[in-house]
């Protein structure tokens, strides 16, 4: 595989000069407390503020500047190439410059983003460890705030959450590509996004000693080209699974499709493949595409989407959910049971005095939630979801896999059977049921149709088969002939 080299360059370090006619308007300073700064940092640039020894410089937006008396936009242009900032793009990857902070607000013709900036080596990495460890300890409280959740259990799981002073965390490592020199220098700028037009010009640009004479001492990370997260996010809307993305990514990166590629790869400030590390990313970005908040754990969430009284409300998830019990305790179990229209309407076509199709699975998500799924055949021979039964495992249980019996299951079905015979007002009977050789989910169908047939899934019996034979066949040699020629015929039969 192809990789394309990073040039570094020493950047050369100056201070801000300022334009002769700069204007110095009176009252408004950067806000420090955007900064990841150290207690020592913000008490030397409160005096330097205090002191005015910093920059604050308005702009005219008017091309002909002959009758003004602010500063051109060339001056603006001048005065951020100095300092190399770049409003448009990503700044190199030698650059000292992070963006912090970006705001927009307005529409149209009035649209202004403001953007803080922090030179690297004045990025306090035990601060910004600070700052995520306080939005943590937020969002769990936050969490018992909820006006329309659950909140007795949420108040008894977060309880064991909370953070505890019974231990120091362990300092982050430090990513940026310089050291950290206490420099002071911060940027704080307005300006309008269509055109890039520079509003108001906010900081301290002198870099301390130690900034001036600081070198490139780590690799800096090399972010994912933004046309990359859009097609990996557009595939993954249509269906495409991670694994599916990274090969058609690959594939892309060789064929050189995606924007940008064609430039000099010595100097791209993008990478184009896409690592195990960005997968966090791009499903954060898919949840928030699709209204999901990442911020709200995921018990909220669901109950908010499902509770008419919120301002989060979703009636169509509502009308598709036939039944649901929130886990409000630690002895309660979170249930839902999803039949979309069109689930009902093939429950009644395809399982009504037909067979139904019950099996589990435990690996839908990064929580112990089981999912059975019922399933109906049709005229084609193809499957057709017919419920979703949805329920988390019990308190205490520590495989997924082993948190349900048939009591939970017999609930479920039965609360799926009341529901369809309520709005048929007709009695629902399914001949024939296929499982595999679980007898918990035999004996809740049972107990749900007392009439019905039980077959046995011929996939999941040969499966049963193949290991018991594995199991007592292991370690068969050629030397014993009787156990090979038993293994042989019984693979022979399992073939026929």
């Amino acid at each position: 595989m192809s990789q394309h080299r990073i040039r570094f360059m020493q950047p050369q370090v100056a201070s801000a000069k300022r334009p002769s006619n700069s204007l110095l308007t009176d009252g408004l300073k950067p806000q420090i407390s955007q900064l990841l700064l150290t207690k020592q940092q913000i008490s030397a640039l409160k005096k330097l503020h205090d002191s005015n020894a910093f920059t604050n410089i308005l702009y005219s937006l008017e091309p002909d500047t002959a009758n003004s008396h602010l500063p051109s936009q060339m001056e603006a242009r001048i005065f951020l190439g100095e300092n190399s900032i770049q409003l448009s793009g990503r700044d190199p990857l030698k650059s000292r410059w992070r963006l912090i902070r970006t705001q927009t607000w307005g529409i149209g013709n009035e649209k202004r983003t403001k953007a803080v900036y922090q030179c690297a080596c004045g990025y306090s990495t035990l601060t910004r460890q600070e700052v995520e460890i306080s939005r943590k300890e937020k969002k769990i409280m936050k969490v018992n705030r909820q006006d329309d959740a659950p909140t007795a259990f949420h108040n008894k799981a977060n309880q064991s959450k909370a953070p505890t002073n019974s231990h120091t965390p362990r300092p982050w490592n430090r990513h940026m590509a310089y050291d950290f020199t206490g420099c002071l220098v911060h940027a704080d700028i307005t300006f309008c996004p269509e055109d890039q037009k520079v509003l108001r010009i906010m900081g301290y640009f002198t870099h301390n000693e130690g900034c001036q004479n600081a070198k490139i001492v780590r690799l800096p990370p090399i972010p994912l080209h933004p046309h990359v997260y859009e097609i990996a996010l557009q595939q993954l809307q249509s269906g495409f699974d991670l694994y599916a993305v990274k090969e058609i990514n690959l594939q892309l990166f060789k064929n050189k499709v995606y924007k940008g590629m064609k430039e000099d790869p010595q100097f791209r400030n993008f990478r184009y493949l896409i690592l195990r590390s960005d997968s966090s990313r791009i499903y954060r970005t898919l949840s928030q595409r699709q209204g999901i908040d990442t911020r709200t754990t995921p018990e909220v969430n669901i109950h908010n989407w499902l509770s008419p009284s919120s301002r989060l409300y979703k009636p169509l998830l509502h009308q598709s959910v036939i039944s649901y019990s929130p886990r409000t305790t630690t002895e309660e179990r979170f249930k839902a049971c999803i039949v979309s229209k069109e689930m009902e309407d093939a429950t009644w076509r395809y399982g009504h005095n037909s067979q139904i199709i019950l099996d589990g699975t435990f690996g839908v998500c990064d929580r112990r939630v089981l999912l059975f799924i019922i399933m109906g055949i049709d005229k084609d021979r193809r499957g057709v979801p017919l419920a979703f039964l949805l329920f988390s495992a019990p308190s205490g249980n520590r495989q997924t896999a082993a948190g349900y019996n048939t009591d939970i299951l017999t609930e479920m079905l039965r609360d799926w059977k009341n529901w369809l015979e309520k709005r048929k007002s007709m009695p629902f009977t399914p001949s024939v049921a296929i499982t595999d050789n679980d007898t918990k989910e035999r004996g809740a169908l049972i107990a749900v149709f007392p009439q019905i047939l039980l077959l046995l899934c011929k996939f999941h019996t040969r499966q049963c088969w193949t290991n018991k034979r594995n199991s007592l066949m292991t370690n068969v040699s050629g030397s014993n002939f009787i156990k090979q020629q038993m293994k042989t015929r019984l693979q022979i039969l399992e073939a026929s």
